[in-house]
């Protein structure tokens, strides 16, 4: 990502015909309504997409965290996040964040779309950094979640659920994602911290 940076969103946007952000911030909206003073992750937040959309829409309180320095210099340089986060590609990344910060920890464009891409092992650090009653919103293509993609633990996650730490909340599938492709939309509510 760093040898495109520069052109990242526009790369993204009219090239590959991302609307990943789009959803993501949509669906922000849809949970928290009129509630704008909700305090948000953006998850490998790259160079800022879906902070831009949830500012159009009236939210502010968003920070950022990446595992790319170059992306995070080019959202720093817009303005639009509170703190940004450069961290390291793997779950202890989201070690240094507290306890219950988040009332919702949201990721576009990142979950599940290969080994080496965040899946459910990063969730057992969402949840913790997730109010209980908070939201984890992920958006992804749909081509990544399918029975062909043997490399997603879903079991991970169904255990969170059985254990009432955790509830799915829905699943859309069908949204225009990108060029070709649906979005998969994966809504989950924390019911208790681990």
């Amino acid at each position: 990502y760093t040898e495109f940076s520069d052109v990242f969103d526009l790369w993204t946007k009219k090239k590959n015909g991302y609307r990943g952000y789009e959803i993501a911030a949509l669906h922000v909206a849809r949970t928290f309504g009129d509630n704008k003073t909700v305090k948000i992750l953006d998850f490998a937040a790259g160079t800022g997409l879906v902070a831009e959309e949830l500012l159009k829409l009236g939210f502010r309180n968003v920070d950022a965290m990446d595992c790319n320095e170059k992306l995070l210099d080019i959202s720093r340089s817009k303005k639009i996040y509170r703190d940004l986060y450069l961290v390291e590609p793997h779950p202890t990344a989201l070690q240094r964040i507290p306890v219950n910060t988040y009332d919702m920890f949201l990721s576009a464009g990142t979950f599940f779309l290969a080994p080496s891409y965040p899946g459910a092992e990063y969730f057992e650090e969402m949840i913790r950094i997730v109010k209980p009653g908070g939201m984890i919103l992920l958006v992804t293509s749909e081509a990544y979640v399918t029975d062909q993609c043997t490399w997603n633990d879903w079991d991970t996650i169904r255990a969170f659920e059985d254990r009432g730490v955790l509830r799915a909340d829905h699943v859309i599938r069908g949204e225009a994602y990108r060029n070709g492709h649906t979005a998969a939309v994966f809504t989950y509510e924390v019911l208790q911290t681990q």
